[in-house]
């Protein structure tokens, strides 16, 4: 029966994890230090399943066969990243940069083999 349980929540675990799907929309992160200031902001976090020819699906059931492969793609919408200065204690205006990264998009596209 312990047998059983186990291969049931295993089963169940690669199912989803061959499923998961997950949107994030208009991030914003900010980190201050001293003078200062670092900005990440997206429109678009998006972490989604592929099948074998990379489209966009959802698996009816765990990946098997020889392959027992599982795809993701990362997509990064309108990704900006910023440095900036504040002003310090001692006066002195808001020096504001031009952007590292501005509205870039970025797509990644993983593959892994599950275990037998």
């Amino acid at each position: 029966e312990q047998a059983t349980l186990q291969s049931l929540a295993r089963s169940l675990l690669l199912g989803i994890s061959a499923n998961l799907c997950v949107t994030v929309e208009n991030v914003q992160l900010r980190l201050e230090e001293s003078d200062l200031v670092s900005t990440l902001s997206l429109r678009r976090l998006q972490l989604r399943s592929l099948n074998e020819d990379w489209q966009p699906s959802k698996a009816s059931q765990e990946p098997a066969g020889e392959a027992r492969r599982v795809r993701k793609e990362v997509l990064l919408e309108d990704l900006t990243l910023c440095l900036d200065r504040v002003p310090s204690a001692a006066g002195g205006g808001a020096r504001i940069e031009q952007p590292l990264l501005n509205r870039l998009n970025v797509r990644v596209r993983l593959q892994g083999y599950l275990a037998p």
